[in-house]
């Protein structure tokens, strides 16, 4: 009996170091595969159009920190929003799919009213939420072992618009009217997030607001390019004089977007990081007799800045001159990742042949511009549809600054191109026809097991992920 005990005693010390070890196996299996996920920094500069930015050629040095890492960087000359104001371009960013597609923008009719997320009279300007059948950029690397976190500065994306969905932790905090918050407490807040979770692999989304209107740069940044008188209103400023200030609060974004990386350069997370800045759209200075955004869609408000530093180890840099669209960056990320994309995804990524450049904008009552537009890119030539028709079509090559309208003159390309923008958004699904995809429990265990999988199920397998060109 005393044997059988010893034995027995023996047996289930030898099982606990067996159970013991592979435990240790698959934890460690576990941090080597999650070791292979760069962090993920996706940053929009909102309101901000690209031709304003130094690394873009601009005469004025708006933003020596964004030149530094574009230095080190893939630039992309040609990127082009899907639409002209924050909310349609925001969710076109983070679900790969076209406004009409993922369903958030205007609507006279919608369920949210810009009064649901800061006080006062906005009662006219509504807008439909992103719905939460449509899959999401952090929802999908959340599946895969990412921390997901974001941190914004404007109204538009807090909370009851529904960009915050598949993000562990979503501060929309201090929003309380419409000039929505500064970058220096954008920075405050995500770095606080990275702090926690610098021990595994992180998508961290910013919204630096500063650019968008009324332009009041902090003091100390106030006269950076001319000495400005401080008015009472917006529109008592010379064009000359706004042009300045805007600049200015470009500067100041760009200066404490710079803090950020030397925070994340004294966390030793800046090398593994990849590093991504765009825009969700840009701003009309007197092009076309119009001021501001969010009304039409000439270049100044579709042509953002995109700038990618990989993480050190890819080592990718240079200057592409081929036109993108913001619904290219979802997939791009997951196919760099080796992760499978969601279904309706109708973005490209990068590298990959045939992408359709289309945008549009919807308009309300409470907007001075009682029209709607959509813009079909085909090479250097865009189309564009308006809902009473004053249809355009312009060389961009010929043309950068949309001068000469050609509809007239090549009347039968304006109506293939229109034909063919007619086809994609006749394709293209609508936010209710979203299935939720499901997984058998046999592919969520492996998943598990081979540590892909730390929340809800995910759809489909991955592929190998990527660590290198």
């Amino acid at each position: 009996m005393k044997g059988r005990r010893i034995w027995g005693g023996a047996l289930a010390l030898v099982v606990l170091l067996v159970v013991g070890a592979w435990l240790g196996w698959t934890r460690r299996r576990v941090r080597a595969r999650q070791s292979d996920l760069p962090n993920i920094l996706l940053v929009t500069l909102d309101t901000t159009r690209a031709d304003h930015l130094s690394c873009y050629g601009y005469h004025r040095k708006t933003t020596p920190r964004l030149d530094e890492l574009a230095a080190d960087a893939m630039v992309y000359d040609r990127c082009i929003s899907t639409s002209s104001w924050t909310l349609p371009s925001h969710a076109s960013l983070l679900t790969g799919r076209f406004p009409t597609s993922h369903g958030a923008r205007r609507d006279p009719n919608g369920q949210q009213r810009l009064s649901d997320a800061v006080p006062g009279d906005f009662w006219e300007y509504r807008a439909n939420a992103l719905t939460e059948r449509i899959e999401t950029l952090p929802s999908v690397l959340r599946r895969y072992g990412y921390a997901t976190g974001a941190v914004i500065g404007g109204p538009w994306l807090k909370k009851p618009f529904g960009l915050g969905q598949g993000f562990d932790y979503y501060d929309d905090d201090g929003i309380t009217n419409t000039n929505g918050r500064p970058a220096e407490q954008i920075n405050q807040r995500a770095l606080s997030w990275t702090e926690k979770v610098a021990d595994q692999p992180f998508l961290l989304f910013l919204n630096y607001f500063d650019p968008h209107d009324p332009y009041m740069p902090p003091r100390a940044f106030w006269s950076q390019f001319m000495d400005v008188p401080r008015l009472s209103r917006l529109a008592d400023y010379t064009l000359e004089q706004e042009i300045a200030l805007y600049d200015a609060e470009i500067y100041y974004t760009d200066r404490s977007f710079g803090k950020l990386m030397d925070h994340l350069k004294d966390l030793g997370l800046f090398d593994n990081t990849w590093i991504i800045v765009t825009g969700d759209h840009g701003e009309l200075f007197g092009e076309h007799g119009l001021r501001r955004h969010g009304a039409t869609l000439y270049e100044p408000e579709l042509h953002v800045p995109l700038i990618m530093k990989y993480p050190k180890r890819w080592t990718r840099r240079g200057r592409i001159s081929q036109p993108i669209q913001l619904t290219d960056i979802m997939p791009t990320i997951l196919a760099q990742l080796g992760l499978p994309t969601p279904p309706n995804v109708q973005g490209t990524a990068l590298g990959q042949p045939q992408r359709l450049i289309f945008a549009e904008v919807y308009y309300l009552s409470a907007l001075p511009i009682k029209n709607s537009y959509r813009a079909f890119y085909e090479g250097d030539l865009k189309y564009i549809w308006h809902s009473r028709g004053r249809h355009m079509l312009f060389d961009l090559k010929a043309d950068p600054r949309e001068e000469h309208n050609l509809y007239g003159l090549r009347l039968e390309k304006a109506l293939a191109m229109r034909d063919a923008m007619d086809a994609l958004v006749k394709k293209l699904p609508r936010p209710s026809e979203v299935a939720v995809t499901k997984i058998d429990p046999e592919t969520s265990r492996v998943l598990r097991d081979l540590g892909y999988l730390t929340g809800p199920t995910p759809a489909t397998k991955p592929a190998n992920l990527a660590t290198s060109d």
